[in-house]
């Protein structure tokens, strides 16, 4: 069979099944995507088309680190042994972790949707079986022996249960790429529909073009100006592996715990507030916010019963603790004059120690907090005023405009401008109700660049006369 027929049989497939899917007509690869589940989450999945097979490679989101991927293979080899069908990877350069499967092209011809079905099924059941044994594994929990051995022993032995070929089909798979008449029945009836499922919760709700414009709502990575050695995308992407694991439950099996608290810090309007609430909505996950002025008590001892009652209600709602304003509750102790101010951190230290969920601490003065505190935090951010790149980016999505190039000289020219500076600017002008320009845009955020100007020069006190 051609590669063009492939390609015309898995473009009916996806079609068919309602797939979202991007085509490379160069290479004739199919990429997608799908949630496995809570220990595994979202997978690349690509599928190249070539003339005489087809092939289908699931790629795990995990990065597997350099010291755990001489564990990594041993797992992926003791498995490998194992299963009837298709072979788990890593690559040693990057740790990419994935699973390949491929079928011979004149299967493909033989009943086309289910073979095809089949083809995306196959590692979408694997990844399920044995994508836990392979977190441990990472994380260090296991030993690859130790995670074979805890397998299910039909899973363990078999690959696939309720699914595995009889021995004269896994004799009959010697040409590496497996028989895909493994008894797809029941396999294709559990997870095509899962697979469908699965893609369907990542659909985003479709918007109107047509609705008159609105102040700013979106929520971006793209332009924010991140000061720290590491991206700020991989952040986030850290986070949604630990609360993976964290719901998966492999996290408890760990002796060392690892904990994730981030620490942001920038001036006024630079977005952390907007980015816990991005985390949050990326997380699928409610956001417990708690200003220091919810938790701080006149009465000795109170403020430290609000302190652990926040932490407690974090936990018991599966949320994202956000602590705003931390530096009203994280003094530095060396300059303490009473007891409480040391046991209200002393408090919240060990909340942290002992916190099993994502907290986040923001401030605008991290110089004031309690070194013991800083160490307490695995991310620490520093959200600065945007660089030249990023005022382009806001000022597109706030405004939907273009501009001229003396436009966007002036708006070059203008310092300190924070993400927020653009939602202020935006709704401002769209509840006046009246059609405005670039001109006005550009005066609007030049005034809020001078009040901060302004604001840095007031003095406290007595002055001469």
């Amino acid at each position: 069979m051609s590669t063009k027929k492939n390609v015309k049989i898995i473009a009916k497939f996806f079609k068919k099944d309602e797939w979202r899917y991007e085509y490379d007509e160069e290479n004739s690869l199919f990429k997608s995507g799908v949630c496995v589940d809570n220990a595994v989450g979202s997978v690349r999945v690509f599928i190249s088309a070539m003339d005489n097979k087809v092939v289908c490679v699931y790629v795990l989101p995990q990065q597997v680190p350099e010291a755990a991927r001489v564990a990594v293979a041993e797992l992926a080899c003791r498995i490998n042994y194992k299963i009837c069908f298709g072979q788990f990877e890593i690559d040693f350069d990057d740790g990419e972790l994935r699973f390949r499967y491929a079928m011979p092209s004149e299967e493909l011809t033989d009943s086309p949707m289910e073979k095809a079905r089949a083809l995306l099924c196959l590692p979408h059941a694997m990844l399920k079986l044995y994508g836990a044994a392979f977190l441990k594994v990472i994380l260090g929990a296991r030993t690859p022996q130790a995670a074979v051995d805890e397998l299910d022993p039909e899973i363990g032995g078999k690959g696939l249960s309720g699914g595995v070929p009889s021995p004269d089909a896994q004799e009959a798979s010697s040409h590496g790429g497996g028989d895909s008449n493994m008894g797809t029945a029941k396999l294709d009836a559990d997870n095509t529909a899962e697979i469908k499922h699965r893609q369907d919760e990542k659909k985003e709700p479709s918007r109107d073009s047509d609705e008159p414009p609105v102040p700013v709502r979106d929520y971006t990575l793209d332009g924010l100006s991140i000061r720290g050695d590491i991206p700020l995308a991989k952040v986030v992407t850290a986070v949604k592996n630990f609360r993976r694991l964290q719901t998966s439950g492999v996290t408890t099996e760990i002796p060392d715990r690892p904990r994730m608290n981030l620490l942001l810090w920038c001036p006024s309007g630079a977005g952390k507030t907007e980015f816990v609430n991005y985390l949050g909505q990326q997380l699928g996950c409610k956001v417990v916010v708690k200003m220091a002025s919810d938790l701080l008590d006149h009465w000795v001892g109170k403020t430290e019963k609000e302190i652990r009652a926040a932490f407690e209600e974090a936990e018991e709602e599966n949320a994202i603790l956000f602590l705003d304003e931390l530096d009203g509750l994280m003094q530095d102790r060396t300059g303490a004059t009473a007891n409480w101010e040391i046991t209200q951190v002393n408090e919240l230290l060990d909340c942290m120690e002992r916190f099993r969920g994502v907290m986040v601490g923001a401030t605008n003065f991290k110089d004031h907090l309690d070194a013991a505190v800083l160490r307490r935090f695995t991310y620490k951010l520093e959200f600065g005023y945007l660089e030249r790149s990023g005022k382009h980016i806001f000022f597109d999505r706030a405004f939907k405009t273009t501009l001229t190039d003396k436009e966007a000289e002036r708006l070059d020219a203008i310092p300190n401008l924070t993400p927020g500076d653009f939602k202020t600017v935006s709704q401002k002008l769209y509840y006046l109700g009246e059609e405005v320009g670039n001109a006005e845009r550009l005066s609007a955020l030049e005034e809020e660049s001078s009040l901060k100007k302004e604001s840095r020069r007031v003095c406290l006190g007595f002055s001469a006369a």
